[in-house]
């Protein structure tokens, strides 16, 4: 996501106009959106069908597979959007006095949100999957390989795994869901909100950028 920075640069440099290449009012909108679309599936994937794709391998490649996957995951998820996205839209709606605290309070906010995540995750394994840590019985006990196979990959041998994987799946799918459509709101509100302070400040640091590249 960090490489897409460039991607204004390009387009300026075949001749493209700053104001045919950003929309400083949905631009961040519809990065975020992407980000969080691109997130979620990436993470549906990572959880519910590599598994699969991967069951009966060795461990070893199992293990390398997964490391190279949330690797990519890492890399193309939502973590950018605070900066990118976030950070930029709360300061141009605020006055310079008051921007510390609105970020502070965007901050505070989030990580009390996210911490209500992984409990969640545990009430919703025990409560609508009906799984308790004691029971960690196999899904199916005729399929279970003998302890001389132990390095076969079968990542849904136990309902632990199914379980766990199924509940981490729902409350992060049902949250990016609700994260994208607030972000929706934005398209309504964000230009409304905006001060003109910034647009100026923008204009300023894009007139700057198009000197420096030579535009």
């Amino acid at each position: 996501m960090a490489m897409t920075g460039w991607v204004t640069f390009y387009l300026e440099a075949m001749e493209f106009s700053n104001t045919s290449t950003v929309d400083r009012y949905r631009g961040r909108i519809i990065l975020a959106q992407i980000s969080i679309v691109l997130g979620t599936i990436i993470f549906v994937f990572d959880l519910q069908v590599l598994p699969r794709m991967l069951d009966g391998t060795d461990k070893m490649t199992a293990g390398l597979v997964y490391a190279m996957c949330l690797f990519m995951t890492g890399i193309l998820t939502i973590g950018g959007t605070g900066a990118a996205c976030n950070l930029p839209i709360i300061l141009s709606c605020l006055s310079e006095n008051k921007r510390t605290t609105g970020v502070a309070v965007e901050r505070f906010f989030g990580s009390v949100i996210a911490s209500f995540a992984v409990p969640l995750v545990g009430v919703i394994a025990e409560n609508y999957f009906g799984y308790h840590i004691d029971e960690d019985n196999a899904l199916d006990p005729s399929a279970e390989e003998p302890a001389a196979a132990g390095e076969v990959f079968h990542p849904f041998q136990t309902r632990r795994a199914k379980v766990v994987g199924d509940a981490i799946t729902l409350v992060a799918v049902i949250s990016w869901i609700f994260c994208a459509c607030i972000w929706s709101i934005l398209y309504f509100t964000y230009p409304t909100d905006r001060l003109s302070e910034a647009d100026e400040e923008e204009e300023e640091v894009l007139g700057e950028s198009s000197k420096s590249y030579g535009t």
